[in-house]
C-alpha cells in the first residue's frame, strides 16, 4: 500500500540520517546518500531470515534478488542493504 512503502521510505530515511550522525560524531569523514530504493518481493525465511537473506542477496544465479546486481550497477551504488521485518537482531 501506499501507507506502507511510504512508512518503508521513512524508515530508510531515518537510517541513513542516523548513521550519518554517528560518523560525524565520531569523526569519520565520509557520509551514506541514497542512490536508490526498491520495493522487492522477496519474503523472509520463517527462521533464520538474516542468514537466509544475506545468502540470497549476495547470490547472482540462485533465483532470489538475483536482479539486484544489476541494478546495483546500474545505479552506479557502492553497496545495497536489504532491510526485512525481523526483530532477531535489531
Amino acid at each position: 500500500t501506499a501507507s506502507t512503502k511510504a512508512n518503508i521510505k521513512a524508515t530508510i530515511d531515518l537510517a541513513i540520517t542516523e548513521t550519518n550522525a554517528g560518523y560525524s560524531l565520531s569523526g569519520v569523514d565520509t557520509e551514506l546518500r541514497l542512490v536508490h530504493s526498491e520495493l522487492t518481493p522477496y519474503v523472509e525465511a520463517g527462521s533464520n531470515a538474516f542468514g537466509a537473506a544475506l545468502n540470497d542477496l549476495k547470490g547472482t544465479i540462485d533465483g532470489q534478488m538475483d536482479y539486484v546486481h544489476a541494478l546495483r550497477a546500474q545505479k552506479g551504488a557502492d553497496f545495497v542493504a536489504l532491510i526485512i521485518d525481523d526483530s532477531q537482531y535489531c
